[in-house]
């Protein structure tokens, strides 16, 4: 949390299982007051009992996530925090779960910071890791179909300007002749100065086939 909070650069915050209070809201979508999830994870992984060793190895306490959209998508921070947000309830639905957004790449392209707890509230049983692959495939899939989403409203809006523009005759006339798609053919002038050149190779081997008898 100390990494992920500091200097002010979380942009917001999201939460799955955590008593945050929201302040406000910004559309759809809300904005949290000062949470000390890390402390409520701590004191969740201490009544389980999944704080401590495992075989002789240490406890991995939290598992860390980043979602970095595709920059081509130009996903904006408001979509992030959906996508984020649905990927976060579609795989870890019954666990803390703390979701820190950030933008200081080299790009300033917004990025998710998932941070989920080991310890499952229904069972207080440790985290099993879901497949890496998986969990990869699943956010682009959701990224996917929230852009296909945004394009389809796109492609409808530019075909009601067209259609009006149409209507009024604010389109430029488009020439009608088309373009040819053919290769160039050989003119009946080139075929003659191929033949020529035939003819005078074959007129010199000729000579040179008598000069030497």
């Amino acid at each position: 949390m100390r990494y992920l909070e500091r200097d002010g650069r979380a942009l917001a915050r999201d939460y799955l299982n955590i008593g945050a209070q929201v302040e406000s809201w910004q559309g759809d979508l809300p904005r949290y007051g000062p949470c000390d999830w890390a402390s409520e994870m701590d004191a969740v992984r201490e009544a389980s009992g999944n704080g401590t060793a495992w075989h002789g190895k240490s406890a991995r306490t939290w598992k860390h996530y980043v979602l970095s959209p595709d920059p081509d998508n130009r996903v904006d921070l408001a979509t992030l925090r959906e996508l984020a947000v649905a990927w976060a309830h579609e795989h870890f639905p019954g666990y803390r779960v703390a979701i820190v957004y950030h933008d200081d790449n080299e790009g300033h392209i917004p990025h998710a910071h998932v941070v989920v707890n080991n310890t499952s509230l229904e069972t207080g049983r440790r985290l099993q890791v879901p497949s890496p692959l998986a969990l990869n495939r699943s956010f682009q899939s959701l990224e996917a179909e929230r852009g296909r989403g945004e394009r389809e409203v796109e492609a409808a809006a530019l075909e009601r300007v067209r259609a009006f523009a149409a209507e009024k005759g604010l389109l430029p006339e488009q020439s009608e002749k088309p373009r040819s798609t053919h290769r160039r053919t050989q003119h009946p002038r080139d075929t003659r100065r191929v033949e020529t050149k035939r003819s005078r190779r074959h007129e010199r081997t000729s000579r040179d086939e008598r000069r030497q008898r």
